[in-house]
């Protein structure tokens, strides 16, 4: 027995269905058949439609106008059809009605049976009117003809039609009609039946209502009374769709209700196109009317929809008048009404308002609009704020702003309080702070951190790899220790950073002056709200608009304005948690990295910030030391970007600080500038060198009285090169600049000058290769060859260039050797032409006759010693070419000059030895 059970349960293959799968099969069942039974029900309404329609057009045209009106009524019955969502009919028709088999349209299928009948009313009104323009006839019989149907609906569309005619042929005052078919509209009060009669009443006669200037006569007040009266019945019809609907199907019911919200608010868009309509009777009478109704539905959809269909419809002069009256309704409000989007509509149209016209501003300013607001905005919120969401709350504080922006941009001090507001709106919804870390016992064994290992970063490029070791540097000033970043913004909602971006741009894109961004003190408490990117995007931007490009603005010329604008970009300025440095294997030069990768596109941002120092327009030392102090905490990875700009920046104010301030204070700011210098030295000692060598010619050219400084900038740049310098290619470049830049000083005392050129000298004979040592001194042997400059030391020079040649025909290659020489050779027909040409007289008389020789017979030998290579060399040997054509050049320029090197000729050619 149980074998043939198992046997029967397993035939299938598929285990039987549990109870909530069958459930949901068979709602879905009904779901499927409660569809195609609306459907057929549509149809066969539609079609009765149809029918009915063209019977109607039919006895119209054969001259029964009376069975035409009854025809009407039969189409108009068709929308006796139940309709709702299982709710009882109210209507005195609905208990003699057929019954329809307990089928219901749902309000979308309603609609359109609605417009089906609504094509053939208007079919009825248009013959109608047109048998009025052929014949006299009285409007009155048709009028009473179609209140003969035994079905108020039934009767009552055609009887709005024919009423419609008879207004507008003038018989019947409009106000009488309109009274009589508002009244008998009273008899529907099914909410889908009664909302869509009431809406085709409105649309009948909306174009017929009496107005100021109107074709149709009357008082505007009755108007105003008939709309209000047919919108308080369709907005209690309309929430009673919710409140007569089953449990089950309120989520559904409340989809369908806004779908059909246009119906009741066209009542409010009627009566904003009245011409008639003044600002004493709207705040008088209709604004009072429109929001009890709306306070006393107690509907949240209803009273989200209706305000935002005020506030949209009535124009905007009206909403300056009654702004109180209008923002203490929306504070009445029940909870969970989307209060947001109601304010914020106002203050975009607000915000359009001022900018259409200046005039606006004046209307604005005299109804102390913005007070207003500012008063019963955080009301509103704060009764809404259990249930609305931040976004809500920023999205209205961003529309407040703009219209502040625009209408009162000189009231800094309200942008100010919006932005607090902004950022305590912020600050209470974010989670409470983390407890401070538990201390560890004494007694507990605490090891210290492993040491950090080497490995590879990301390099920046192919050719310049990065060391993942972590170079201690001295502690002082330039030691930045990490900022604790302020709490961002709670992230789970993610309109809210949006939101705020779009919150801090918008005084950015209105204040042009640095001093008006400035001013507003809850600036950068909003900013703190952010992500950290977020905030150094916008720090950037806040940088990039204080001084465009060709801008002539004032810039900083104040400590409190610098203040500021430290504030507002100091996500910018500060090493923040998790942030380190690595530094180039290669060169030491140290960057930014997170978790052991390189952090792309800082040194952007970091170049931004070294702008601020040509923001400073003020010879005030103490602006620039408060830079200083700033720029140094953001750490080595920042100021080897940030510090050169600003030592720039203080060696041209040299230029003109001796004449404001006397010497003194120029010792001053050229002490201030060896810290600075210092400061950099510390992180990029490459740069620093390049920097003393500007500082140098900077003081020569200040025409400083003492060569203290002077000396002392060198000396540093000696000093780096000593210490810093390791790689032989940037001791190379490095020492040639320093060279080059001693070789332009021009108020070094002799033995200063002495010492830095023999020092000069010795660093050149001690390069790494033997070109670069060929090289240096050829350069060194300048610093001993300007008869200008009152530098003339044949020998020495002679000596350097000596030196020089020894060193190239001590390389290995030969075509490398014929180069070096001819290099050499170049700077000894240099030496030889600057002294014939700046003193042609005294050129033998500067020097022994000895010493002449010998310049003469080293500068032959080296023409000499560069042919023997060249003889030696294959003819396609690498280099050859090229030390050939070089050669040729030089001889060819000797044989043009021959006056002035005549010594040379005569060695070249067999003179005396």
């Amino acid at each position: 027995m149980t074998r043939s059970n198992n046997r029967a349960s397993g035939a299938t293959g598929t285990a039987p269905p549990t109870s909530a799968t069958a459930a949901a099969a068979a709602v879905f069942a009904a779901a499927k058949a409660s569809t195609l039974d609306e459907a057929r029900l549509l149809r066969e309404a539609l079609a009765r439609v149809a029918h009915q329609s063209l019977r109607m057009q039919r006895q119209w045209k054969g001259g029964q106008y009376a069975e035409a009106v009854v025809a009407a009524c039969d189409v108009a019955a068709e929308l006796r059809v139940p309709v709702g969502v299982g709710s009882p009919s109210s209507t005195a028709e609905d208990t003699t009605a057929p019954a329809r088999s307990g089928r219901l349209l749902s309000p979308r299928s309603y609609y359109d049976l609605y417009l089906a009948v609504l094509q053939a009313l208007r079919v009825l009104e248009t013959s109608l009117w047109s048998l009025l323009q052929s014949q006299p006839l009285s409007v009155l019989p048709f009028y009473e003809h179609a209140q003969h149907s035994p079905y108020v609906v039934a009767r009552l569309y055609p009887l709005i039609t024919v009423g419609s005619v008879y207004v507008r042929s003038r018989q019947a005052p409009a106000e009488d009609v309109l009274r009589d078919l508002l009244e008998m509209c009273a008899g529907v009060q099914h909410p889908e039946r009664g909302l869509f009669l009431r809406a085709y009443l409105l649309q009948a006669m909306k174009d017929k209502l009496p107005d100021e200037g109107g074709e149709y006569a009357g008082s505007a007040q009755g108007s105003i009374a008939f709309l209000l009266r047919n919108f308080t019945e369709m907005n209690r019809l309309w929430v009673r769709m919710q409140r007569d609907c089953p449990a089950g199907e309120r989520a559904r019911r409340e989809h369908e209700r806004r779908q059909l919200q246009s119906l009741v608010g066209a009542n409010v868009a009627c009566l904003a196109r009245l011409q008639a309509l003044t600002v004493e009777m709207y705040r008088d009478t209709v604004l009072p009317q429109l929001t009890e109704q709306v306070l006393e539905c107690q509907d949240v959809l209803a009273q989200e929809c209706l305000m935002d269909c005020i506030v949209q419809a009535f124009p905007d002069a009206l909403h300056v008048a009654t702004l109180p009256h209008l923002l203490q309704t929306c504070a009445a409000l029940r909870v969970g009404v989307d209060v947001r989007s109601v304010l914020t509509g106002l203050a975009d149209r607000l915000g359009r308002f001022a900018r259409a016209d200046a005039a606006h501003h004046t209307l604005l300013r005299e109804a102390d609009a913005l007070q207003t607001l500012l008063q019963w905005v955080p009301q509103v919120l704060d009764s809404q704020r259990a249930a609305s969401a931040l976004s809500d709350e920023l999205q209205l504080y961003r529309a407040l702003l703009g219209f502040l922006l625009v209408a009162f941009p000189e009231q800094r001090q309200h942008c100010d309080a919006l932005l607090g507001l902004c950022a305590k709106a912020v600050s209470q919804r974010l989670p409470p702070p983390a407890p401070p870390p538990t201390s560890v016992d004494e007694t507990e064994d605490v090891s210290p951190p492993a040491p950090t290992t080497t490995s590879e970063l990301p390099p920046t490029r192919p050719d310049t790899p990065m060391s993942a070791t972590r170079r201690r540097r001295p502690s002082g000033d330039g030691q930045a220790a990490a900022a604790t970043p302020a709490p961002a913004a709670d992230t789970d909602d993610p309109d809210v950073v949006p939101l705020l971006e779009r919150i801090l741009l918008l005084p950015l894109h209105h204040y042009t002056e640095l001093e008006a961004l400035a001013s507003l003190a809850a600036y950068p408490t909003v900013m703190q709200l952010l992500p950290l990117e977020n905030q150094r995007a916008l720090a950037a931007e806040v940088l990039r608009r204080s001084l465009p490009p060709g801008s002539t603005g004032r810039g900083v010329a104040a400590l409190p304005l610098l203040e500021a604008l430290l504030g507002l970009v100091r996500p910018l300025l500060e090493q923040m948690p998790g942030e380190e440095v690595m530094y180039h294997r290669r060169t030491g030069v140290p960057y930014l990295a997170v978790d052991g990768e390189l952090v792309r596109g800082y040194e952007a941002q970091q170049h931004l910030v070294a702008q601020i120092v040509y923001l400073l327009r003020t010879d005030d030392l103490r602006l620039f030391v408060r830079l200083r102090q700033a720029l140094l905490s953001g750490g080595p990875a920042r100021t080897r970007l940030t510090l050169p700009p600003l030592a720039f920046a203080l060696l041209r104010l040299l230029r003109v600080y001796r004449a404001r301030h006397g010497p003194a204070a120029c010792d001053k700011l050229l002490e201030f500038v060896h810290q600075v210098l210092s400061d950099l030295a510390d992180v990029d000692a490459s740069t620093a060198l390049r920097m003393h060598l500007q500082g140098a010619a900077a003081v020569d050219a200040s025409e400083l009285s003492d060569d203290r400084f002077l000396y002392e900038f060198m000396a540093h740049a000696y000093v780096l090169f000593e210490e810093e310098i390791a790689d032989s290619r940037s001791q190379f470049s490095s020492l040639v600049l320093i060279v080059g830049t001693l070789g332009t000083l021009h108020r070094l005392d002799a033995d200063n000058y002495e010492s830095l050129a023999s020092k000069a000298v010795k660093h050149a004979s001690r390069l790494l290769t033997r070109a670069d040592q060929c090289l240096a001194l050829c350069a060194c042997s300048t610093l001993f060859s300007d008869v200008g400059g009152g530098r003339w030391e044949a020998s020495r020079a002679l000596g350097c260039l000596e030196r020089a040649a020894r060193a190239a025909r001590s390389s290995v290659a030969p075509a490398e050797r014929a180069l070096l020489l001819l290099d050499v050779l170049n700077r000894a027909m240099l030496i030889l032409e600057e002294l014939h040409e700046r003193a042609p007289d005294t050129a033998r008389d500067a020097a022994p006759n000895d010493v002449w020789d010998d310049f003469c017979r080293f500068t032959a030998d080296t023409v000499d010693s560069v042919r023997d290579l060249l003889t030696r060399l294959e003819p396609d040997a690498s280099g050859g070419k090229a030390a050939a054509a070089r050669l040729a050049r030089a001889l060819a320029y000797l044989r043009d000059v021959r006056e002035l090197h005549e010594g040379v000729f005569l060695r070249l050619h067999g003179g005396a030895a």
